[in-house]
């Protein structure tokens, strides 16, 4: 059987229920070797966002990296199966710039320990797939890749995610539609509640208890 190295990149502003389940379900895989998980500073696909309380880069370091780093802490309490296959890589938070795929994927693969020895596969949920085209070198990316692994957000079937992939990429990958359906939310609609009146409990319900009393101690300093 093959052993994969396994990116799986987000922007995690803030880590939500769904990044959890997926989380956990990679690290329980036996077949995923290291799960490299790469919290982006600014997604390129997304305008920026300044729902909690800051336009500064060194305090939006802070807060993700405070966020990914309660996650952690979570998972390691709850003693999640195969936690110590996680490798949280910062490259993009210290970058503290808009960051993209291709080349993150190159820097870790060229910093890994097994080196070329390994099989890599991108991870991403099926909200990523339109947008897949307007990757940056996106043919490139998926030429060093062995696998791309797609996790659906609510029930649908393998028919309706494959027809997500533009034509002009589905045989440049072994694409991999996980079985494993993932709650239906995201960090752009945690952000969008916030920015409302909404009550804590309709973004509670969203998150980890821990990462929610980070953003909320955050909020109420800014």
């Amino acid at each position: 059987m093959k052993s994969f190295e396994v990116y799986f990149g987000g922007s995690f502003y803030p880590p939500h229920i769904g990044h959890d389940q997926m989380l956990q379900v990679l690290l329980r895989k036996s077949e995923v070797e290291i799960l490299h998980l790469v919290p982006t500073f600014q997604n390129p696909l997304k305008e920026a966002s300044s729902i909690f309380g800051t336009t500064n880069t060194e305090d939006k370091k802070s807060l993700v990296k405070s966020m990914v780093v309660k996650w952690h802490e979570s998972l390691l309490r709850r003693a999640v199966p195969g936690i110590e296959k996680l490798s949280i890589e910062w490259l993009e938070i210290d970058n503290a710039q808009t960051s993209y795929t291709c080349d993150s994927l190159e820097k870790i693969k060229a910093a890994s320990s097994r080196g070329k020895k390994s099989h890599w596969v991108v991870c991403v949920g099926d909200d990523c797939l339109e947008g897949l085209p307007r990757w940056k070198s996106i043919e490139n990316l998926l030429a060093e890749i062995d696998e791309f692994w797609i996790f659906s957000r609510g029930p649908t079937d393998e028919i309706s995610l494959i027809s997500k992939i533009d034509e002009k990429l589905r045989d440049k990958c072994c694409w991999r539609i996980m079985p494993d359906e993932i709650r239906d939310v995201s960090s752009t609609q945690i952000r969008e509640i916030l920015s409302t009146d909404a009550s804590r409990e309709a973004v509670e319900r969203s998150v980890l208890p821990d990462i929610a009393k980070v953003f909320w101690a955050h909020l109420l300093e800014s």
